[in-house]
């Protein structure tokens, strides 16, 4: 295969161009078979045709097949279930759309209708509502206030539920929320602080006053959605997670959400997605890899510790740079530092991780060897990574340590500092350290709480104007991340609670204490970066500098910081 071609290590604009088809290529030849088995699903073979179509950015062809569904779902909401599991439920009269099926609440690919059924489709429509309103009568209703279920009623009692509920029926079609015309208008000439609204249902639910956090959660779910504005969806997930802290199912929750991990393709297409729109994973990339390249310009042997590895395409996009190198590519060996996992997922995420990489590499007879540590980073040895005296070594940490490690700031052995201690005795020749620059690792609640608000809601406020409504990168980036990082936040104490991100500046102190000198940013690069990020992205993106560290923000909010350090004997 001929090695793809030198661009500017600064330049991605192409990226998916020049990988994502081999990297497509190898996921479907390895699995596709095992995958569709004996039975062919044709609506699903089409979901993934199309994904692996978008993965590449190309047009998916329409289906030449004719088929027949209902009318379109007209809204769909994100709630956890008894199983403490966070879902997608239709809320919609019909589970179909003319749009695609409605699956666990994500579109599924388009199929053209018959118009010459569509006479039929309204015979269907109007038998199920006829049968949806007579079971209507018989569903249990709860009194929110009192906590009492109410089951029996009497004739005149069905007969307004009955035409109550095909009252807001039509409302909610008409406007898309929860509640009747007069309601919705009521809320549309209503200004209401949902910042401050949560503060304080955090203050009474820290008091334990539940009638007042229940009264202000209610008034809370009446303003917030999370297919409504920035504000609306922030407060949604918000209060998920205080009803999650009232419950008492914020540990299990959180622990089924993190422990989730979206196959290699879904991580692909979402991030070709997400990138194009949020530049800050492109900057994090490209300050990590350039300034790896510049220290390891002749080594012959490297050797990559990366905290927090995935699927490794980090490491599949540095590769362009490698081959073209001047003195010749070098001996790559790769130690995934992975989190703990349990069952089979643990052996199943290892093994694709070491499989795509292993299979990119050899396209380019790259010496290329990966070892998996999964273990309590905190317990890992300088003997389980084996490092090598012939070998330069680059550790690599983006965005992990908050996330990864319990705090005790008072103890010499936090857990922090004696991981920080395991990456200087690895003698690395460059550290490259991303933190968010959060300051809600704290104990009390009510704080943390505020802290996280205002954090979030810069959050929210960006996905708002990057991403259009409709867009399923936009709910799968609020639901599947800051969505859990909200319950984890919020419902968690103790050593459930694992965000616990602190401030770049409490990060230096931290780095400078474990032995760790900071390297002077490259201010080329930083250039060059402003200007990408100015001539592609939305106008409120930002990059400062404070001393040695690079900042990356929304509207004057620093939300990350990205830094390189040395051991002090350098």
């Amino acid at each position: 295969m001929t090695p793809p071609p030198k661009e500017d290590s600064q330049d991605e604009t192409h990226l998916f161009e020049s990988i994502s088809k081999d990297i497509v290529d190898i996921l479907m030849s390895d699995d596709i078979e095992e995958k569709l088995g004996t039975f062919v699903d044709p609506l699903a073979l089409r979901a993934t045709e199309k994904s692996f179509y978008e993965a590449l950015g190309k047009k998916y062809p329409p289906s030449p097949t004719h088929l027949t569904f209902c009318k379109p779902v007209e809204k769909f909401s994100c709630n956890y279930n008894s199983s403490n599991n966070f879902n997608f439920q239709s809320t919609s009269q019909m589970p179909f759309s003319s749009e695609g099926i409605c699956y666990n609440g994500l579109m599924k690919p388009s199929v053209t209708t018959n118009p010459s059924s569509s006479s039929r489709d309204e015979s269907i429509l109007k038998q199920f509502r006829k049968g949806e309103e007579k079971a209507r009568k018989y569903l249990p209703v709860i009194d929110f206030e009192s906590h009492d279920l109410v089951v029996e009623k009497n004739d005149k009692e069905k007969e307004h539920s009955k035409c109550t509920a095909n009252e807001d029926s039509k409302n909610n079609r008409a406007s898309g929320l929860i509640g009747g015309k007069d309601r919705a208008k009521r809320r549309r000439n209503v200004v209401v602080d949902l910042s401050d609204l949560l503060i304080s249902c955090a203050e009474a639910l820290a008091g334990t006053d539940i009638r007042t956090t229940n009264k202000l959660l209610k008034e809370i779910r009446q303003h917030s959605s999370y297919i409504g504005d920035g504000s609306q969806r922030m407060a949604h997930y918000f209060a998920n997670a205080l009803e999650a802290r009232l419950a008492g199912t914020g540990a299990q929750i959180s622990s089924d959400m993190f422990s989730k991990t979206p196959p290699p393709i879904d991580v692909l297409k979402f991030y070709r997605s997400f990138v194009s729109v949020c530049p800050f994973r492109r900057i994090c990339l490209n300050f990590a890899n350039q300034h790896i390249l510049d220290v390891t310009e002749k080594a012959t042997k490297l050797h990559i510790i990366d905290f927090g590895t995935t699927f490794g395409f980090q490491w599949i996009i540095i590769v362009r740079d490698l081959l073209a190198r001047v003195g010749g590519t070098p001996n790559l060996r790769i130690t995934g530092i992975q989190p703990p996992q349990h069952g089979p997922r643990k052996a199943q995420g290892v093994g694709e991780t070491k499989h795509l990489m292993e299979k990119y590499f050899e396209q380019f007879n790259i010496s290329f060897e990966y070892k998996a540590i999964a273990k309590k980073w905190d317990t890992i040895h300088i003997d389980d990574i084996k490092v090598n005296k012939d070998e330069v070594i680059v550790v690599n940490c983006l965005y992990q340590l908050e996330n990864r490690l319990p705090d005790d700031t008072v103890a010499l052995n936090s857990p922090r500092n004696i991981v920080l201690d395991l990456i200087r005795k690895t003698n690395p020749k460059i550290f490259i350290h991303g933190v968010t620059n959060g300051s809600f690792n704290v104990p009390f609640f009510v704080r943390r709480f505020q802290e996280a608000v205002y954090y979030y809601s810069a959050w929210f406020d960006m996905t708002d104007k990057i991403f259009t409504l409709e867009n399923p990168s936009r709910l799968m980036f609020e639901q599947g991340m800051l969505g859990q990082e909200v319950v984890n936040t919020v419902a968690c104490e103790g050593s459930e609670r694992i965000v616990r991100p602190e401030t770049y500046k409490q990060w230096q102190t931290r780095n400078t204490n474990a032995g760790f000198k900071q390297l002077p940013l490259n201010r080329d690069l930083v250039k060059r970066l402003r200007a990408k990020l100015i001539s592609m992205y939305h106008k409120d993106f930002m990059i400062e500098e404070d001393g040695h560290s690079m900042l990356l923000g929304w509207k004057g909010k620093i939300l990350q910081a990205l830094s390189c350090w040395v051991p002090n004997e350098y």
